[in-house]
């Protein structure tokens, strides 16, 4: 069962549908997503992948992880939807998350804390345009290592790009990617991934 939150993720689309749309801006929306435990950060409507009486820890986690990842996929539903309907001007909706998380699938690992998981550093960037947004940055890939592959350096830079900044080439990674550990200063150790290793 899912415990309602008072900071929950739906504040962010409340906080939305009340910027006025109809000029520029640039706004980040930061939520605590589906970090453990996952059973506190969505509400109890959305427990849709119920634990059985008993289950053993990983079912646990597993169910508890995929209730909250429906939750959070409605969240950004909703996002979407705001910025569909009110926002007259092109519009670019970016996701990325700062790590993925570990359910066992690697060594038996849970969490996010380790940079050697595939699944902590495996995350999806999505990147959505509105309104006549052009997508045409995502054409530069001629350096990328692999054309589906963008790392969170190079979605910076695709930003960049999007603001106004003149950023060239915006993909330029040929030989692998920089992950930091859970501290973004490279102190909690670092490694460089070649992508077969993804």
């Amino acid at each position: 069962m899912g415990i309602e939150n008072p900071a929950r993720a739906t504040n962010l689309v409340h906080y939305l549908r009340g910027v006025n749309l109809n000029k520029p801006h640039f706004i980040v929306l930061h939520e605590h997503a589906c970090h453990a435990p996952y059973i506190q950060n969505y509400p109890a409507s959305f427990n849709q992948y119920k634990v059985p009486k008993g289950a053993k820890f990983h079912e646990r986690e597993v169910n508890n992880y995929d209730s909250c990842i429906g939750y959070i996929d409605d969240v950004y539903r909703q996002i979407y939807n705001v910025l569909k309907q009110r926002s007259p001007l092109p519009t670019y909706l970016i996701y990325d998350s700062d790590h993925g998380e570990g359910l066992g699938e690697q060594d038996g690992y849970y969490g996010h804390g380790n940079n050697q998981i595939r699944n902590v550093i495996n995350i999806p960037i999505i990147v959505t345009g509105l309104h006549g947004a052009s997508m045409d940055f995502a054409k530069q890939d001629k350096n990328k290592i692999r054309p589906e592959w963008v790392s969170q350096f190079a979605l910076s830079k695709v930003v960049a790009h999007l603001l106004g900044y003149k950023v060239k080439p915006v993909f330029e990674q040929s030989h692998g990617y920089w992950v930091n550990g859970f501290r973004l200063n490279g102190t909690n150790g670092f490694r460089k991934v070649a992508v077969k290793s993804l």
